[in-house]
Parts: structure tokens; sequence; C-alpha cells
């Protein structure tokens, strides 16, 4: 998966001799790989001119905007999984990097609009397109009221084949290093799921036959009466494990199919996928113990049992799984009724000429603690991680229960 987007660097406080060099960047750092061909190519650099006023003079502020195209791959992580259901975080890390000039050092501090939320990041305006075509109405003249925003937007970025978006509206939050008094660092994340349907039918469906199967074998070995003695002493131990061998190959190649390597690395014995996997083990290993040797259907009938509850567990995963991500829509849909990304016609990139006074650094609005911005920004503090840093997201009005 990857990201593709523009970035502008606009660069200010410049000396007059690097604004007249028409050519100061800091360079870019992903997901802690220095920037390259393939994840950044540079369009075009143009010098600025704008102004700032401290402690009531206007003084003016030379700078440099530089535009660049971006396609940088997303970080995955596993967030939940359940069998059959995963969620997982997209994430990219963007770092600008410190500048040596000659003998000087510049650190790059990041600038937060105090405004609009969208002059930070923003989600590329909406166009027509075919399917949006197909959504006028029967005269062809004016598009149908109410249409459903964030599947547009969904249909817009979401080119992935593998993972589905569970929100288009990213999470987004700014590092600030407190030992240097400086930010330059955001990181973005999406979570997505991957679809539990393709694994309902390769797994569920063919365990749930083999369950079937097992237990009209277990039920036609009770009824199996010797001729002999004219009682039901069950089904001879050949046919009997020759049914079940086959029905225990068949889930040897399912079942394996449920874990996942990738987020399985420090998973336990209880975890709930394991769970599965050796409760159809278990069963299969029961149910195939023969009633002429034993004398007793009690261990096949177990057996039975067992594989009929494991069949609960996708179901309790889905429960599970649901109320995840409805909480991760609900403080997303919120986002989206505050327009907090999504560009439109009426929102334009910020301009140049209007100065800096609209822009705070991380530093200033976390020294405030939200302070005036607390409407806009939030301030994340994290056992461990507050001694050397702090972090900042966007705020989301009115919703205090935030997936962590």
């Amino acid at each position: 998966m990857h990201v593709v987007g523009t970035f502008i660097q606009q660069v200010f406080d410049l000396t007059e001799e690097q604004a007249e060099e028409n050519d100061f960047t800091f360079d870019y750092r992903f997901n802690e790989n220095s920037a390259n061909d393939d994840t950044l190519v540079k369009r075009r650099t143009e010098p600025v001119k704008t102004h700032e006023t401290v402690d009531g003079v206007e003084r003016v502020v030379l700078g440099a905007r530089t535009t660049f195209d971006t396609q940088i791959p997303f970080l995955i992580e596993t967030l939940f999984t359940a069998f059959p259901f995963r969620i997982v975080t997209a994430t990219i890390t963007v770092e600008l990097s410190s500048s040596n000039k000659g003998d000087r050092t510049f650190r790059p501090d990041l600038l937060l609009s105090r405004k609009d939320c969208r002059h930070n990041i923003a989600i590329q305006n909406l166009k027509p397109n075919h399917q949006e075509m197909m959504l006028l109405d029967a005269s062809g003249a004016k598009p149908k009221k109410n249409l459903d925003i964030t599947a547009l937007i969904l249909d817009k970025i979401d080119k992935t084949k593998k993972y589905d978006f569970i929100s288009p509206y990213p999470k987004v939050y700014f590092e600030y290093e407190k030992k240097k008094d400086y930010a330059p660092r955001f990181v973005l994340s999406f979570y997505c799921i991957t679809s539990g349907f393709k694994k309902f039918v390769s797994i569920i469906l063919p365990m749930f036959l083999v369950t079937f199967i097992t237990t009209i074998n277990v039920a036609n070995d009770d009824n199996v009466i010797n001729e002999d003695t004219n009682e039901k002493d069950g089904e001879e131990t050949s046919n009997h494990l020759q049914v079940m061998s086959a029905l225990t190959l068949t889930a040897v190649f399912i079942l394996p199919e449920i874990l996942d390597s990738s987020s399985h690395q420090d998973s336990s014995l209880l975890d709930q996928d394991n769970i599965y996997v050796i409760m159809n083990f278990a069963a299969l290993v029961l149910a195939s113990v023969p009633k002429k040797i034993v004398g007793t259907l009690a261990f096949q009938t177990v057996g039975c049992a067992l594989m009929w509850v494991s069949l609960l567990i996708p179901f309790l995963s889905y429960i599970r799984f649901r109320s995840i991500t409805r909480r991760i829509k609900r403080e997303r849909n919120i986002l989206s009724k505050n327009e907090r990304f999504l560009g439109d016609k009426d929102f334009k990139n910020w301009k140049v000429k209007e100065g800096l006074d609209e822009f705070s650094t991380v530093g200033e609005i976390l020294k405030q603690d939200g302070g005036s911005f607390k409407d806009m920004y939030k301030v994340r503090k994290e056992e461990g991680f507050h001694d050397k840093y702090r972090r900042l997201w966007w705020n989301i009005p009115g919703n205090n229960n935030n997936v962590q």
C-alpha cells in the first residue's frame, strides 16, 4: 500500500542570500528512511515573501515554496485479529531532516494553522467521475441530494486490493521533541480491514461441512447392529477410521490458513485463533475413537459437541469486530461533519500574502496545553513517551472516547 499525494514545503525565516539562491529545502525522511526518487520527486521551487507581526511590530519574512510529488509506502501493523476478521493500521511517518549550511545547522519546526486544519493536511477535492454521473436524476441535470460523501471519498482514495478502509479520514498527530524544543515530524494513520468473507467461504463453510459429516458418521457408528449379537456395537473400525482420516486431512489443509504469521509473532496459546484450531483438532481426535474398540459413544459425542461449539467462535469474533469498527467510524465521522480533511471548492490553500500570524508552532500550542487551540488540537500524553516527546493530534469535538 502506498499513499500518493503532493507536499508543499514552505520555508520561512531565510536570509537574503538563501532566498536569492531559491533552492532551500529540508530533506524528507519517510518511515525512518531517507526519501529517494521512488518516493519523492521535486517539481518546482519559487521564492516567497510574507510578513509577521511580533509585539505589535510587523516584519518582512523571506521564504521559499517547493512542491513535491510523493508516493510513500505504508507500514502495516495489526490492531485487532480474531478469526476470520482483522483490523490493521496503515501508517506513514514524515520527518523533515535538519540541514547543514556551512558552519550552521538549521532545524525545521512545523507550523500549524490556527484556523483550518486543512492547511496542514487535506484530501484532494472530489471531481466528477463516472460513478457520480450514474447518480444523476432522470433529467440528467442535477445530482441527487444527500449523496454519501464518505463513500465518494473512499471511492477516490481506496485503490487497494487486499485492504478496505474503515473510513477515508486518517488520524494525524505531530511529535514534539521536548529536549530540543521543536517538532519536525508528523504521523498519519488509516484504519483498514481485510475481508472476512473470503475466509468465510474458504474456511468456515468447509469446516461446517466437516462438522456435519462427522456428526453423520458418529450417528451411523451408533446405529450399526452386530448381526451375531443383534446389538449396537458400532461400525467396523477400519470403515470408521477411513472416513475420519479423510475429514482430518481436509482440516489439516484448511485450519493452518487461519493463522497469520505476520500478526502472531507474540501470540499466546490462548489466543482466539489458536483456540479455534486446537478445539477442532481435539474434536477430530475424539470423534475418531471407534465405538467398537472402547464400547461407548461418549468420546465421539464430546468431539462432535466441540466441533459445533467451535463454530460459534467466528460469530463472537464478528461481534467484537463490529464493536471496534463502529467506534472507529463514529470517531472518524465526527471529523467528516467538521470537514477537517476534505477539500472543497470553498477551501483554498493558505496564501503567502495573508502572513504567518494565523500559524503557531507545535511547541507554542503544547505550552498552552491546548489553550485557545483546544477546539482544534488535543495534547496526547503517553507513559514512557512523555519524558522525551509529546504528541499533538487534531481534536474531535464532542467525543472524548478516542480509539487508542
